[in-house]
């Protein structure tokens, strides 16, 4: 489950996107915005990622056909101890090389939702 936080700020500034950390999606705006327009700003600006592709790091070299196969569906979040509703991704390889893993792929997919650390989850 994701939370969403809004700030009206003291400026005239358009709804933007804040932050996103900890399944929670921080907003702000400088005028009161009604509960359909943050839905319809998370539909397009936040959900509606605009990649291409995304890219998946890990240790198993196997990873990728598991995840053609459907035998791998769910990623697993060590921080927090719980499966994901899909599978993490980044829009970087910054982080594979960061956290030393072994192998990086491509892949493609819908955001449904984000990671504790704010990754992209995908279907």
């Amino acid at each position: 489950m994701i939370k969403v936080i809004f700030k009206e700020l003291d400026d005239y500034s358009d709804l933007h996107l804040v932050a996103i950390k900890n399944s929670v999606i921080y907003l702000a705006a400088g005028y009161k915005v009604d509960s359909d327009t943050i839905r319809s700003f998370l539909n397009n600006e936040v959900f509606d990622v605009k990649y291409d592709y995304f890219f998946r790091a890990t240790n198993d070299v196997h990873e990728i056909d598991k995840i053609k196969s459907g035998e791998f569906t769910r990623s697993f979040n060590y921080i927090d101890g719980y499966f994901e509703n899909g599978i993490s991704v980044s829009d970087s390889l910054a982080y594979a090389k960061i956290d030393g893993y072994k192998y990086v792929y491509r892949l493609r997919g819908h955001v449904i939702g984000y990671g504790s650390d704010g990754e992209p989850v995908l279907d």
